[in-house]
């Protein structure tokens, strides 16, 4: 029998192959439900732990990642000269952050390379910082900077005069590891700049200052979206320098025309009041530009470092050198005080003197016949004093050296002069025992003669020249000498060290010297010029260094002077390193000064 077509398309039911039981059904999913249900608990469990337990530790995280102190620095204290001038003030300064683990720090790099030194870098927390970038840098790299860089404005320091008062002001720079680890107590933090030297280190404690802060959110980059709280900064005290900010640019001007004209390595100059000790002008040739410290350019340091010219050298300070006839200031008077001489005595001074074969020469090969000496002085006769100091057949008395070497001493020479700034020299005041100790020789009567006039071993720097010429100035008080208005002067020493009547007597020899028959042929007509205003003055050649193929000796020039010659105000020493004679020399710069200085300061 045929089965027809529909039958054929009739689906028998599925028979299922599956043996499990009900019973086997309902466990497997109580199973699988237990399963479910622990895993939602361990979940549970740590959401709980996490928000409940942990939660305050990873909300620190989160605000430490979001919430930032950025330093407010305080701005530095002014320094202002005499008058008021300012010296050093502070502008805007720009720094540039980069993240440490930005992953464009590369490129970042690369952009700020165009602007900036990238190995200046300074590591801070979680950043590299370029500090120190100027105003017109700042300008030129904003429009195309990257978003992950971050800029911030703070204080640089900014010196108006920078040649003219290097030495002096000194400069600030970035703290050193070595310097930091002995001033975190007192505040200081890596990034702080520090005086380094100058006023600027000798002052630092009253220019600081105290930097604030800043609580902020922040974003990713690490820039600021809000300040949360903030503790203000408190600038540093403004300092009041002792110095004549004018009498300062001219002098230096005056100096750099004077080093041309002589052909001077170099040259100092300072000038003081002689009654209170503050110092009017202090001027180094050549010198440098401070701003590049306050800007850490590293490689315009290394440049100056290397100069052969040596303009970081305070040759005021740190330069010690053969005095020459200025030290004759001192032979005069300890002569005087050690009764030695008096007003009246006179001593046949020739054009030389020999001692065996030895023979030493006077400035003045035909000599100057006999003297007193206030003549000797006005003349500055080397025979003369060869024969007061270091004795003669025809003078038997003589101070000698160890009694020169006292009074040399007195003045201030062989020691430094208590202005407190970095570097300063002692120079070198040679006596018997000295020379035994240091050169295993003798002392022969040959070294008390050159000793006399400054010459041989005897170095001094330009400050204790016009320290010595202060002492004859204000009638015979050596006074340390100051750089801040208005410091207290108990410690001023009271005792005079010379008498009036000694100081009268080189007082009048040195106003001899800026007369026709002195020495100092430059001012001779000074009086004339400013009516009332007489000087008195003393010029030195002092010889250095080895012969020329003519047996002569390179020779420094100085020149020493002060004004009124009753009432002294100002005491003005001029020195040119290997700059030929003090009279043909140092004078004329001293008197181009000075004329301004008395003449309307135009």
């Amino acid at each position: 029998m045929k089965v027809s077509s529909i039958e054929h398309l009739k689906i028998n039911p599925i028979v299922s192959n599956d043996n499990c039981s009900i019973e086997d059904k309902i466990n497997r999913t109580v199973i699988l439900y237990v399963f479910m249900l622990l895993g939602i608990s361990v979940l549970f469990y740590r959401l709980v732990f996490l928000q409940a337990v942990r939660g305050g530790y990873f909300r620190l995280l989160s605000d430490e990642n979001r919430i930032k102190t950025k330093v407010v620095a305080a701005y530095r204290g002014i320094i202002k000269d005499r008058n008021d001038k300012v010296l050093v003030r502070n502008v805007p300064s720009f720094s540039v952050k980069v993240r440490k683990d930005s992953s464009s720090l590369q490129s970042d790099l690369a952009y700020l390379s165009k602007y900036v030194n990238v190995s200046d870098a300074v590591s801070v927390d979680d950043f590299l910082v370029f500090y120190g970038v100027d105003r017109d840098t700042a300008i030129k790299m904003q429009p195309n900077m990257p978003s992950s860089l971050v800029m911030e404005t703070e204080p640089m320091r900014q010196y108006l005069y920078p040649y003219q008062f290097a030495h002096v002001l000194g400069y600030v720079s970035s703290i050193p590891e070595d310097v930091l680890s002995g001033k975190e107590q007192e505040g200081y933090m890596p990034y702080d700049k520090i005086g380094v030297t100058g006023v600027e280190k000798l002052f630092e404690a009253a220019l600081k200052g105290r930097d604030g802060s800043s609580l902020y959110e922040s974003n990713v980059q690490g820039q600021m979206l809000r300040e949360i709280s903030s503790i203000s900064p408190v600038n540093g005290g403004d300092v009041k320098l002792t110095i004549d900010g004018d009498l300062q640019i001219k002098s230096y001007e005056v100096l750099e025309k004077a080093i041309k004209k002589s052909g001077a390595t170099g040259a100092a100059l300072v000038a003081q009041d002689p009654n209170s000790g503050e110092v009017l002008a202090l001027v180094s040739y050549p010198s440098f530009d401070p701003n590049i410290f306050a800007k850490g350019n590293s490689s315009d340091y290394d440049l100056l470092l290397n100069n052969p010219q040596k303009p970081l050298f305070d040759r005021v300070l740190m330069g010690q050198y053969p005095p020459g006839s200025v030290f004759k200031i001192v032979a005069a008077s300890a002569l005087l005080e050690g009764g030695v001489v008096s007003e009246d005595t006179k001593i046949e001074a020739p054009g030389s003197i020999s001692i065996g074969s030895f023979v030493y020469k006077d400035w003045e090969a035909s000599g100057h016949g006999e003297l007193n000496i206030v003549r000797a002085l006005a003349e500055s006769a080397d025979t003369f004093f060869y024969k007061a100091v270091g004795g003669y057949a025809d003078f038997k008395g003589s101070l000698g050296p160890e009694r020169l070497s006292l009074w040399a001493r007195k003045f201030g020479f062989g020691e430094i002069s208590g202005i407190n700034l970095d570097y300063e020299e002692p120079g070198l005041i040679p006596d018997p025992v000295w020379k035994a100790e240091v050169k295993n020789e003798p002392w022969y009567l040959g070294d008390s003669y050159i000793t006399a006039i400054g010459q041989g071993d005897v170095l001094a720097t330009p400050l204790q020249v016009n320290q010595a010429m202060s002492v004859i100035a204000n009638g015979g008080y050596v006074i340390k000498p100051i750089l801040r208005l208005g410091e207290n002067r108990t410690n001023v020493p009271k005792d005079k060290i010379i008498s009036d009547k000694t100081a009268t007597l080189v007082k009048e020899g040195l106003r001899e010297a800026c007369l026709p028959h002195g020495t100092a042929y430059p001012f001779f007509d000074f009086e004339d010029k400013h009516p009332g205003i007489f000087v008195g003055c003393k010029t030195g050649t002092s010889e250095f260094g080895e012969k020329n193929l003519y047996g002569e000796y390179k020779t420094h020039a100085w020149f020493s002077v002060f004004a009124p010659f009753d009432k002294p105000q100002i005491v003005l020493t001029v020195f040119l390193e290997g700059g030929g004679g003090g009279a043909e020399d140092a004078a004329p710069p001293a008197r181009e000064i000075l004329d301004w200085y008395f003449g309307g300061r135009q």
